[in-house]
């Protein structure tokens, strides 16, 4: 089925009519010019196609994010680890309640990571290994409560390996594919200074795109001859024009800067600088090199 406004291929930029009917479905538009290049994506895609594409619905624990989050249960609390979470309070601060600002302080008394995740978390204690089993399954109608903590041990993931490699970049690439994914949700969105509630149909349309540029870089840092720059370029060039759904009137400087650790990140598959502007019809637009 096609539909009569011409959009762009969400891997290559070509024009193209096409789009994912699953997905289609559920109210979100993913252009695709040729199943070939729709099953260039369909690894990591097909985890939210479908029932899961709106609202987006991020799938259980990997394996190896499982592993992972087993893993460091009993890496130490260090003393840059304290800092890092100190240094982002006064941002987030004002958003907390009293008790979760003690709780908060209390957990950065502990030594290891699954007691101090559990004091900030609210969890029983040495209940860490559990509860992460447990998100390594999905509820056949998963709660709020589940999304949130599900959310949350992705990022401490990502922020795992971060301070193992101490740069954007090769914690990206180390990072498991739905661990970076919460990420650039969390970070992107709140860089827009926009706080989307799960059933946004512009937040889902948003996360469809960040699956297919995350799922393209991958691939090519695995095998730099699987995927071609180009393609990460024009991909990289539609989550910029994402920016301007996500925040209607978004200034381009706001929008680069949102848009800037995406493009850290991506820097080991090739991705360089981005250049913003505004079409003759007003929307966001971006050409990456």
């Amino acid at each position: 089925m096609s539909i009569q406004e011409p959009s762009k291929c969400c891997v290559c930029g070509d024009p193209t009519t096409k789009r994912c009917q699953a997905c289609a479905k559920s109210g979100i538009d993913l252009f695709f010019c040729s199943p070939e290049h729709q099953k260039l994506v369909w690894k990591h895609h097909k985890h939210v196609c479908g029932a899961n594409a709106h609202p987006f619905r991020y799938p259980p624990l990997s394996q190896d994010e499982l592993d992972g989050l087993l893993a460091f249960e009993h890496e130490l609390v260090t003393d840059q680890y304290r800092d890092n979470i100190l240094s982002a309070l006064p941002e987030i601060e004002h958003e907390l309640t009293p008790d979760k600002i003690a709780r908060g302080h209390a957990a950065l008394q502990q030594t290891v990571v699954g007691r101090m995740l559990e004091r900030r978390l609210g969890w029983p204690a040495f209940s860490y290994a559990n509860i992460v089993r447990f998100l390594s399954s999905s509820p056949a109608t998963p709660n709020d409560a589940y999304r949130r903590t599900l959310f949350r041990l992705r990022y401490e993931i990502w922020a795992y390996h971060l301070r193992a490699r101490g740069n954007m970049s090769d914690a990206f690439a180390q990072t498991p594919f739905w661990s970076n994914i919460a990420l650039f949700d969390l970070t992107q969105l709140a860089s827009l200074a926009v706080d989307l509630p799960v059933d946004s149909l512009v937040r889902s349309q948003y996360l469809h795109s960040l699956v297919v540029l995350v799922s393209l870089a991958v691939q090519r840092l695995q095998d730099c001859t699987a995927i071609p720059l180009a393609y990460l370029q024009r991909a990289s060039e539609q989550i910029l024009a994402c920016f301007g759904d996500l925040k209607p009137g978004v200034d381009e400087k706001d929008a680069l800067a949102a848009i800037a650790p995406l493009l850290d990140a991506l820097r080991g598959a090739g991705v360089g600088r981005m250049e913003v502007w505004r079409t003759v019809s007003g929307r966001l637009a971006g050409s990456c090199t």
